[in-house]
């Protein structure tokens, strides 16, 4: 886990494992990624999760998505968010009780969009392959 800041101190981080960044946060999590050891994660910080989408540091996002219309509130990718393309990864996204969908996404490129191309075949959509 890592936490950004100015203000907070190495001593009031007392959850471990903790890392609090200094400095840039893009520059600290590319340093961090270069070390051994397990994978870093973003739990609730939408501002570092832009961040290190716009600087291409994000290797798999792991969603919850809600069946509700809230109308307004924070996004995880505003207006003038750097095009990105994803993956699903198939066997670890589903729909869970009462509607939640859980995905895991990988990005595939970062700055050129390819949606694919889709086509209707008997009432069901169908991917168009090359």
């Amino acid at each position: 886990m890592c936490a950004t800041g100015s203000t907070l101190t190495d001593d009031e981080a007392d959850w471990n494992p903790t890392t609090v960044l200094r400095g840039d946060p893009a520059d600290e999590v590319r340093r961090l990624k270069e070390l051994p050891g397990k994978e870093l994660q973003v739990h609730g910080s939408w501002k570092l999760v832009q961040t290190l989408h716009q600087a291409g540091l994000v290797d798999v996002y792991r969603l919850l998505q809600y069946p509700v219309i809230v109308g307004t509130g924070k996004r995880l990718f505003p207006d003038g968010s750097t095009p990105a393309t994803f993956a699903t990864v198939e066997e670890t996204s589903r729909v869970l009780p009462g509607g939640v969908v859980s995905l895991t996404l990988n990005p595939t490129s970062l700055g050129a969009i390819s949606a694919g191309a889709y086509t209707v075949d008997e009432g069901r959509s169908a991917t168009v392959l090359d």
